[in-house]
């Protein structure tokens, strides 16, 4: 095999592997998401959810239509490989048989790898956009749990403070001192 041959082996083997990489991950994070919520209730917060279980079932059906695209293009080519040696049954040795036979199979080549790119891109940006679909819905769920609504209360308890203090704080050199001794005072007063 020379080298032009396995650098074409290696390009392909590394697409495969990407490719089955993101199928994986996609049909791991369907698993987990499912997983997670299983007997649980339909409710309008899992809006989130449901559009990144679409987005990773879209993903996974992408990635098995990208392999099918790649499958059919390395069979053309076999048999573009076929035709050019004149090994070809249908075409033989005629020199015009195989060169619109050629053109043909090339032509084809060329769709299957267009198609086949934008699927691939499409599987990737799926994957990713479930992920990002996931987080808001968790995010969410904590918020609607409390978890980050008792962090966000919190934060406004002390905003009368820090709309009191924001005006003298321009003057005072050290803000973090001073938000040290307010607490302090504070803290000493109501006991």
């Amino acid at each position: 095999m020379d080298s032009a041959q396995q650098e074409r082996q290696n390009l392909l083997n590394t697409q495969r592997r990407d490719t089955y990489f993101l199928l994986a991950a996609a049909s791991a994070a369907l698993a987990f998401a499912l997983n997670q919520t299983q007997g649980s209730a339909v409710t309008w917060s899992r809006i989130p959810l449901a559009i990144a279980v679409a987005c990773w079932g879209l993903s996974f059906f992408s990635g098995c239509r990208y392999a099918q695209y790649l499958a059919s293009t390395l069979y053309a080519s076999c048999v573009r490989f076929q035709v050019m040696s004149g090994q070809h049954s249908d075409c033989g040795t005629h020199p015009q048989k195989k060169q619109a036979a050629v053109e043909g199979i090339s032509q084809a080549i060329d769709s299957n790898c267009e198609i086949a790119n934008r699927i691939g891109k499409r599987q990737f940006r799926l994957l990713v956009c479930g992920g990002l679909f996931y987080i808001v819905w968790h995010v969410l769920e904590m918020a609607l749990r409390g978890s980050v609504t008792a962090s966000i209360q919190a934060l406004l308890r002390l905003g009368p403070f820090w709309l009191r203090e924001a005006t003298s704080w321009t003057a005072y050199p050290y803000a973090s001192l001073r938000f040290a001794t307010f607490t302090t005072t504070t803290n000493s007063t109501s006991s």
